[in-house]
């Protein structure tokens, strides 16, 4: 497209060329291909037709708390970076940091006097990791997790042993945090919570949804 007729045509390929060979871009590239990879288990367990909303919740926690570490270990980035050099070298581009002044009077230059590698830690790895970060526990936060308690009330994952007042206890907290929603008791709905467990309780064929 560099060498088309159309002018208009060469300086968008030219645009884009430099775009997708910039450092930059090729280190973020990298940084959301390893972070892609972390949250593709948990993207795949929450578009399957029947998953358990308290499962996806493990999974969630595991996996803020793989983030974190890899965060605040920063040993992840290294590799990202060795990647995203050895991909430089291909296209012919050398990582440099971007030029900044060396004082600032409005905020800090994050990373100006520090390596290449670690200005990128700290501009492109970090708030990368941190965003997706407070994005999960804003998406399954407190309140998500209290409401996956009503889960109990599927036939395929109710228990009929010793975790009966557990999954009680689960399906309370969820009447008392939509108590403004329902327009019964908790006496009430505890009755209609005994009467669903029995009519499933003998039953060989459980449905996975309500």
């Amino acid at each position: 497209m560099k060498t088309w007729t159309s002018c208009e045509t060469r300086k968008v390929a030219l645009r884009l060329e430099s775009s997708i060979t910039n450092a930059s871009f090729i280190v973020a590239l990298n940084v959301l291909e390893t972070v892609s990879g972390l949250l593709l288990p948990l993207t795949r367990i929450l578009q399957s037709v029947s998953y358990d909303t308290s499962q996806a919740m493990v999974h969630v926690s595991g996996l803020i708390d793989v983030l974190e570490n890899i965060r605040s270990e920063g040993s992840e980035f290294t590799v990202v970076f060795k990647k995203a050099s050895d991909l430089t070298k291909k296209v012919g581009v050398v990582i440099t940091k971007p030029r900044a002044a060396q004082r600032s009077v409005y905020r800090k230059n994050a990373g100006v006097g520090s390596s290449i590698e670690d200005y990128y830690r700290i501009n492109v790895f970090y708030p990368t990791v941190d965003a997706i970060i407070v994005d999960l526990k804003h998406r399954f936060g407190e309140r998500q997790q209290t409401a996956t308690g009503i889960s109990c009330l599927i036939p395929s994952l109710m228990d009929f042993g010793i975790k009966k007042q557990e999954q009680w206890k689960s399906l309370l907290a969820v009447i008392e945090t939509y108590h403004d929603c329902l327009d019964v008791t908790a006496a009430d709905l505890h009755g209609e919570f005994e009467l669903w467990r029995k009519q499933w309780q003998n039953s060989e064929e459980r449905p996975q949804s309500p």
